[in-house]
């Protein structure tokens, strides 16, 4: 497209200024010399206007005579070319105007070509001043086909019409029959000659000087193309009188006289042989030398005349040049503004990143731009031209419809297909997906398809490798519990027709959690592995293994058999092979790993009611009750455990809903020191349910830490222990008391706990150094370091920590030092038997003495008799608690009790 627009705006402007000026020195160079023979001698003017005459007649028959010679050869390639046109597509002329429109290139020069309808009028022509090429086209509506070339002063007119009337613009000179050619739309050609310009041509030649009075143009019977003629008299013009009926044909010039019928003047005439055409030209003109206008008393006429003539000619010749400027200044523009449209056409197609070709309706490539080439690794130059078929694989070339190149195209927005997935080949034979959208165009009254396409073998790589991200565990390469849930619903779903029993196994691996603390993620993550790879090793036919998430594998087998024993025994013969191949050591890091693995089995087939997350659920609960009951152990789901996980639900569900119920509250049991002052309370958490009553915390708190409402519970633990703190602070009586509140080891590993606390302590007001937190010696065994910020961040706010139950768990005594602490506790467990153990009191007088040397202090947690007291003080304990001193209160409770023994404290004093 851009090769054919630069060729066009690179073509010249046709000469019109040359021309005119060629024109205006002609007609000076002649004006010029007729004044000057005028003047020298007018006795010569007639002689010489005589032998001008005689030399334009001899030129312009020579020139005649020569285009009639080079029409008749034109002719003949033409009916020649069109005859074989015609026999090949069987006398149709459907491509007529395909030939006719080569006719150009074979005769140069001014030769124009018109197209006649049958009324004998052309329907389109050329403008040979003007310099544009001919210009036919096909109308099928016509009934006739004529054909019109013109030259100077002659006319070749073929028609297809027999007996069709000759155009009346010239007179007949010569009738040529195509006998050869049977095909050819014209049954006769007819050659021409144009009357008034013949005239007008001599008469310039002569001016006023010579009248010519007659004129006629004889050819000879031995021309070739005068053959057909009736006689040497056909062309002659009509007018001319007997005089000239004589011996006409010479091989000189010779002068003839006869008088003139209508004026009566005499009048003499000459027979001018043309040599070399065949041709005569007879002219006749006055005889009287008196007749002949006097040149003298018009010289001033001639002079005004000239003077009139140059001024016209500049006159025009300047107004040529402005007109011709302009059109060429408004030709630049536009040829300017199509090329820069075009260019930036063509950037755009060169620079989209998806191909664009179009197809015209044969299928053939017509243009291929740079992305095409870099998808399909075809250059243009290769592929413009040949078939679509080339972008196809070879079993689809024959599939056009896949392809859309052929579908009913939408007319309302030339769309043939909005778009659809197809595949494509390149060059190697290398075949990709490509999505591929067409649209129907029309450019110069042929119709070509657009094709936009885009290449997307890298968009389905990452659609494969999202599902299998989306399926698959990518540790293990196994499928995840989406995939399983899936197998799942859809082995249920045809369950009725089978008949069959299936086995869904939960596999977890024991103590995982504390080998990946241990010995670090990396490690557990190869540790995970190996248990998969083993794993794989048990599956038998018909089995799918997935990892449910974290350390828990799921597999499910199928067809059992269609009784329930017989599923029973071939799932637990699983089971076992399972737990043998585990109990095996794990090699990892040139160590030996020993691991133990719980299994949890639920058939299923037989219930139309069950779902996938029912069969989960059911597996699960076997699987903890295996755990529970022993390492390396399998257990079948049992309706009963389903009863223990539903009132585990329900204890769940009560929870969360007594808490916006207010059913929770808090007591507090008194702590005193050695002389009896009461020094703090610990805070303790109790829940009065409508329906279950007094909820023990051993019952709730377990499932609390477990389901993760452990986080709401203690939250609201601890903003009740501030809101009293902020309660007591305003009492002089109170100021100096702390609440110790218990914090799980979930609640104090949250990322947030600490921004918690510190938000509490600044909406309630409470001091931060009144505020006692308790931790288990459990937490010592996970992060260290991270336990360690915790508290020492809000060690620095002031508030206090105490190690609670300690004694029952193993510390670390390096730990111990490292931990911003201010208290221990010594479990109750411990204190119940000092009096009748010996271990017991020596492991809580090893407690004090530990205690004393890290200058913390203990408090004696259980106390409940005076004998234990007094075996506390007598070690040095500094603080107790216990049922001695009071059982947990209520709020109200302890207000009243904190008065009656400071009452009490200050009698005593």
């Amino acid at each position: 497209m851009m090769k054919r627009l630069n060729q066009r705006s690179g073509s010249r402007t046709p000469p019109v200024l040359v021309a005119l000026l060629l024109n205006a020195l002609v007609a000076i160079v002649i004006v010029g010399a007729i004044m000057a023979h005028l003047v020298n001698n007018l006795s010569e003017l007639r002689t010489q206007a005589l032998q001008k005459a005689e030399n334009a007649a001899r030129t312009q028959v020579a020139s005649i005579n020569d285009q009639l010679q080079n029409m008749h050869h034109v002719m003949g390639q033409l009916t020649t070319r069109l005859n074989q046109v015609m026999l090949l597509e069987q006398g149709q002329p459907e491509r007529l105007h395909d030939v006719l429109r080569q006719f150009q290139y074979l005769v140069p020069g001014t030769l124009d070509l018109m197209l006649i309808d049958n009324e004998g009028y052309a329907i389109t022509a050329s403008n040979i001043l003007a310099g544009r090429s001919p210009l036919l086209s096909y109308c099928p509506e016509l009934s006739q086909y004529a054909a019109r070339i013109k030259a100077a002063d002659l006319w070749a007119v073929g028609s297809s019409a027999e007996g069709g009337r000759c155009p009346p613009e010239g007179t007949l000179i010569h009738t040529y029959q195509p006998t050869n050619a049977p095909y050819l739309p014209f049954s006769s050609i007819w050659l021409l000659l144009s009357k008034d310009r013949f005239e007008r041509t001599l008469a310039l030649n002569v001016q006023d000087n010579f009248q010519i009075a007659r004129y006629r143009l004889l050819a000879n019977t031995t021309l070739p193309v005068a053959q057909g003629q009736t006689g040497p008299d056909h062309a002659t013009l009509p007018g001319f009188p007997p005089a000239f009926e004589g011996d006409k044909l010479h091989d000189k010039s010779s002068t003839l006289r006869w008088t003139d019928p209508e004026s009566g003047e005499p009048m003499a005439g000459v027979s001018i042989p043309i040599t070399g055409a065949a041709m005569h030209v007879q002219v006749a003109y006055p005889e009287d030398p008196a007749t002949l206008p006097v040149f003298k008393p018009y010289l001033g006429r001639w002079v005004a005349g000239t003077f009139v003539f140059l001024l016209f000619w500049t006159a025009v010749a300047a107004y040529s040049v402005r007109m011709i400027k302009r059109y060429q200044a408004a030709l630049t523009a536009n040829q300017r503004a199509l090329i820069e449209a075009a260019n930036h056409t063509q950037a755009i197609l060169d620079n989209v990143v998806d191909a664009v070709i179009t197809i015209d309706k044969f299928g053939r490539i017509l243009t291929f731009n740079p992305a095409a080439e870099r998808i399909f690794h075809f250059s243009s130059q290769e592929i413009i031209g040949q078939r679509v078929t080339s972008l196809m694989p070879k079993a689809y070339r024959n599939q056009r419809e896949t392809y859309a190149i052929h579908r009913r195209q939408n007319l309302a927005d030339g769309i043939v297909n909005l778009g659809q997935e197809v595949t494509g080949r390149r060059k190697n034979g290398e075949t990709f997906p490509m999505h591929v959208a067409i649209s129907r165009i029309e450019r110069n009254g042929s119709v070509e398809y657009v094709a936009l396409i885009r290449d997307i073998s890298e968009q389905r790589k990452a659609e494969a490798i999202i599902e299998h991200l989306a399926y698959f565990d990518q540790l293990t390469g196994l499928p995840n519990r989406r995939l399983l849930i899936d197998k799942l619903n859809k082995t249920l779903r045809n369950s009725d027709h089978s008949q069959q029993f299936n086995a869904l196994f939960m596999i977890d691996l024991n103590d995982f959690k504390t080998y990946n603390e241990t010995f670090g993620h990396e490690a557990g993550d190869q540790l995970l592995k190996a248990f998969a790879g083993r794993l794989r090793q048990c599956l038998p036919e018909g089995t799918t293994l997935a990892r449910f998430g974290g350390d828990e594998f799921m597999m499910f087998t199928e067809d059992l058999g269609t009784e329930s024993t017989q599923a029973t025994v071939t799932a637990e013969l699983l089971a076992q092979k399972i737990l043998g191949v585990m109990s095996q050591p794990f090699s990892l890091d040139g160590r030996e790993q020993f691991m133990s693995t719980g299994i949890g089995i639920t058939l299923c087939g037989s219930n139309p009611a069950e779902t996938a997350n029912m069969l989960i659920g059911q597996a699960d609960i076997a699987m903890y009750h295996a755990k529970r009951t022993a390492r390396n152990s399998y257990q079948f789901f049992d309706p009963t455990l389903q009863a223990a996980l539903a009132d585990k639900v329900d204890l769940e569900a009560d929870m969360r809903q007594g808490l916006g119920q207010k059913q929770f509250r808090l007591n507090f049991q008194p702590q005193v020191d050695i002389n009896n002052t009461v020094v703090g309370v610990e805070a303790l958490l109790r829940w009065q349910h409508p329906v279950r009553g007094n909820v023990s915390p051993a019952h709730f708190i377990p499932l609390a830490e477990q389901s993760g409402f452990i986080l709401d519970l203690g939250y609201w633990v601890l903003e009740q222990a501030c809101l009293k703190l902020a309660e007591w602070s305003s009492r002089p009586d109170r100021q100096a008391l702390t609440i110790a509140v218990n914090v799980s080891a979930q609640q104090f590993r949250h990322a947030s706990f600490v921004s918690q606390v510190q938000l509490l302590l600044t909406q309630t007001g409470a001091e931060p150094s009144r505020l006692k937190l308790e931790l288990t010696e459990s937490m010592l065994a996970e992060d260290i370091e991270s336990l360690i910020d915790k508290m020492s961040t809000l060690r620095a706010m002031g508030v206090q920590f105490s190690l609670d139950d300690f004694g029952t768990g193993y510390s670390s005594l390096s730990y111990l030092k490292r931990l911003p602490l201010d208290q221990l506790k010594i479990d109750q467990s411990f204190v119940r038997d000092i009096m009748d153990d010996p271990n017991d009191a020596s492991i809580v007088k090893a407690i004090l003495t530990l205690g004393q040397s890290l200058g913390l202090t203990v408090v004696a947690e259980g106390v409940e008799t005076a004998e234990q007291r007094d075996f506390l003080s007598q070690h040095r304990c500094q603080k107790f608690q216990g049922y001695f001193f009071s059982r947990p209160l209520e709020s109200d409770t302890l207000e009243a009790f904190l008065g009656e023994h400071r009452a009490a404290a200050v009698s005593g004093g």
